[in-house]
């Protein structure tokens, strides 16, 4: 059931509520409370989205390859899989990338995905979690 919110202002149709509920905690900041930096916009539109995608190197591509190739949230052991990497520290590399190309072409990190830091028996575990949005230009304009 396809579901449409508002996000400052814009129309967004997510294709389910918890792709509405995911988008919605991607925009907000801390314990619930909104943040963006600068005068960056969490709204992804198909010009930003294929300019950043084409800023991307070879290994931010292949993360969010590896996001995508998923349907929810990916855990950091299945990603450094994924990424042929050992160690989390890499994929900090690698997003610090995506986020610095996110800026230059106007939006926040926020606008491609969220990370959660999970604690249990096992230990510290990092998820990542594509927006719905960066999810649905992908489909719709392609991901290379």
């Amino acid at each position: 059931m396809k579901v449409k919110i508002l996000v400052d202002g814009y129309p967004v149709e997510c294709e389910s509520p918890l792709d509405a509920a995911i988008l919605l905690k991607s925009l907000s900041g801390k314990n619930g409370h909104g943040s963006k930096s600068g005068a960056q916009s969490s709204i992804l539109d198909v010009a930003t989205y294929s300019d950043f995608v084409s800023r991307l190197h070879k290994s931010q591509k292949k993360l969010l390859k590896a996001l995508l190739a998923e349907e929810g949230t990916v855990e950091d052991k299945n990603l450094l899989k994924a990424m042929s990497m050992n160690d989390n520290r890499e994929i900090g590399g690698v997003l610090a990338g995506i986020s610095r190309n996110a800026g230059k072409v106007g939006f926040g990190m926020d606008a491609v995905l969220s990370s959660e830091t999970r604690h249990s028996e096992e230990g510290r575990s990092k998820l990542y979690t594509l927006t719905a949005e960066f999810r649905r230009l992908a489909k719709e304009v392609g991901f290379k």
